[in-house]
């Protein structure tokens, strides 16, 4: 689940979508025919015998929506193969996205995921913030790919530094003792902005995806500093 939530947060797809890609550029050209009388006869024997990357490639091409050019010469013939590599590509694309959207509707884990609700592409604060490290830890805690109980193990796990609440990221970065004055500083710094009441007055779970976006044009974008530092405290404390 993590894995997927991270190629939406991430902007990027899976490996299959290249390697199907040149796949189809690959047999565009076959189709087309080449310099190499060995290599078309070779594919000739290939589509003859229907061998199994035959088979494999045309199905992936039906599927993807790309069948009126099985075994059509004057199609290919007509067509460039790069700009039809490059529909092909898109259309693996949107087809990846949408299963992107059913799977982080289906996994129970994801409901931790501060993306489940936006568009599928690379986020914000990847380009903002400069320190890889809390980058990193961003990422880890948007995602819910971290070492919090909720995480790892299940929603009923304990704190381990208060143990009066399970160890969710609504209890660690709002709640817990355990960074208290951590949580001090950063919260009297938002009292003291004008937009404070907007914020106070949000669910924690949107308090939670306010302070995590990191964005330049989200509400807290003039205390993405003091964001961060209070990230990094919690991290020195618990090793997310």
């Amino acid at each position: 689940a993590s894995s997927v939530a991270c190629l939406g947060e991430l902007g990027r797809y899976p490996t299959y979508i290249k390697a199907w890609t040149l796949a189809f550029k690959y047999w565009m050209r076959l189709e087309k025919g080449t310099k190499n009388t060995l290599l078309n006869y070779a594919y000739k024997l290939e589509k003859q015998e229907r061998s199994w990357w035959y088979d494999g490639i045309a199905n992936i091409i039906r599927e993807t929506g790309f069948g009126n050019l099985v075994n059509n010469e004057c199609v290919i013939s007509n067509n460039h193969v790069g700009s039809l590599a490059k529909q092909f590509e898109q259309r693996l694309k949107d087809q990846w996205v949408q299963i992107w959207h059913a799977k982080m509707n289906e996994f129970v884990h994801v409901q931790h995921c501060i993306n489940t609700e936006k568009n599928y592409k690379r986020a914000d604060y990847l380009d903002i913030l400069h320190n890889g490290n809390i980058r990193n830890l961003v990422t880890k805690l948007r995602i819910g790919y971290n070492n919090l109980g909720y995480s790892v193990k299940t929603n009923t796990m304990k704190c381990p530094k208060c143990e009066n609440d399970y160890e969710t990221l609504e209890h660690v970065l709002l709640q817990c003792n355990a960074y208290k004055n951590a949580r001090i500083a950063l919260f009297e710094k938002i009292k003291s902005a004008k937009y404070c009441y907007y914020y106070f007055s949000l669910s924690s779970k949107d308090q939670i995806k306010s302070l995590l976006e990191l964005s330049g044009d989200c509400i807290l974008a003039d205390l993405r500093t003091d964001i961060c530092y209070y990230i990094k405290c919690i991290n020195d404390i618990l090793n997310i």
